[in-house]
């Protein structure tokens, strides 16, 4: 149980790297869908779904989000 956090140039695989690793493990993957709606409520239900299913129901869980995602 940890954390990853991986570094390259865009379009190096990281993202596939992620999601192929997380399908292996047969973890549950959160990633977020940004749009001009999504805001502060949009992102708290997203973190709260998340904590949800890693702590409550003992899904283990990825959660996957991007640079471009970050503002």
């Amino acid at each position: 149980m940890g954390n990853a956090l991986l570094l390259g140039m865009g379009g190096s695989g990281r993202q596939s790297l992620t999601r192929l690793a997380t399908h292996m493990a047969e973890f549950h993957a959160c990633s977020i869908e940004l749009s001009k709606a999504y805001g502060n409520t949009e992102w708290r239900d997203d973190i709260k779904n998340m904590m949800l299913n890693a702590g409550l129901y003992n899904k283990e869980s990825v959660f996957l989000f991007s640079d471009s995602q970050v503002s």
